[in-house]
């Protein structure tokens, strides 16, 4: 409980992704015949010392993911807080196309992946959106790979900005002009888009 509670400082949240890491990393084991968990504390220790927030442990679970998941999760990370479907999937037809990031034959589709991302706990549907967990989530995921680089979210935000209807580029104007001018380094002006 003492290492737990030092590396979360009992945060609800990060306790539970904490202790995720320790089963799914062998630390912590449930014993059948004893009916308990088990564990080394020494070993637990020297482990997680180099654990210093939770945005590490999620990073440490989302790069066991396949890459195309990784790269949703960071498409998804741009588009801030919450996201449609629909939104990720002209993304992903334009930037991996664009960037010839890998053959995508063996990826599955969006809303495949979506889902098993729920299943992993690091967005929730709600409705016709999806959101993030919780905000160290979407800071893990926009921390991986390309995608807390400037020319990064300069190109999802010109993609956005090609692609979206009109309708969808007025309900998304500011995350697509704060995307752009990100990798601008200027400032747009918003009454001319």
């Amino acid at each position: 409980a003492e290492i737990c509670f030092k590396r979360t400082q009992g945060n609800p949240f990060f306790l539970i992704e904490f202790v995720t890491m320790l089963e799914e990393e062998g630390l912590l084991e449930f014993s059948l015949g004893g009916m308990r968990w088990m564990w080394d504390e020494k070993r637990v220790e020297s482990a997680t010392m180099s654990t210093l927030n939770v945005v590490d442990l999620l990073q440490a679970r989302m790069q066991k993911l396949p890459h195309g998941y990784q790269v949703l999760l960071q498409y998804a990370a741009c588009l801030g807080s919450t996201f449609h479907e629909s939104t990720l999937d002209i993304i992903w037809n334009r930037h991996t196309l664009l960037n010839s990031m890998y053959d995508d034959s063996n990826v599955p589709e969006i809303e495949e992946m979506l889902l098993r991302l729920v299943e992993r706990d690091f967005i929730e549907r709600n409705k016709s959106t999806y959101q993030w967990v919780h905000d160290k989530v979407k800071e893990a995921a926009l921390s991986l790979g390309r995608a807390a680089e400037a020319s990064f979210q300069y190109q999802i935000g010109c993609i956005l900005f090609q692609s979206l209807g009109p309708q969808e580029l007025e309900d998304n104007l500011f995350e697509v002009v704060h995307l752009i001018n990100k990798g601008r380094g200027g400032r747009i002006d918003y009454v001319g888009l």
